[in-house]
């Protein structure tokens, strides 16, 4: 019964870390998007920023770092977790 509510805590938590985490890189992604547009676009229209930045982030959610963030922030320390109940518990 412990390790079913170790493992309740362990899904709010990482949940709460990756919606977090989430938001943050999400944000670092948007930023650095307008700053490469400023580079590239000096004196340009704004409404062709939005575009710019709308776009690229489109292409970030359907690439492979939204997976990347899920495995490492869930499955990596689930692994863990298993391994030292696991040991803790049959050795």
């Amino acid at each position: 019964m412990s390790f079913v509510r170790l493992m309740l805590l362990w899904a709010v938590g990482c949940s709460v870390i990756y919606f977090a985490v989430s938001i943050f890189a999400r944000s670092l992604r948007r930023e650095a998007l307008e700053k490469r547009w400023r580079a590239d676009n000096a004196g340009a229209d704004v409404s062709g920023r939005e575009a710019y930045v709308e776009e690229g982030m489109t292409h970030y959610e359907a690439g492979p770092w939204p997976w990347v963030l899920r495995i490492c922030i869930y499955l990596v320390p689930l692994f863990f977790i298993a391994i030292v109940h696991i040991f803790t518990t049959y050795y």
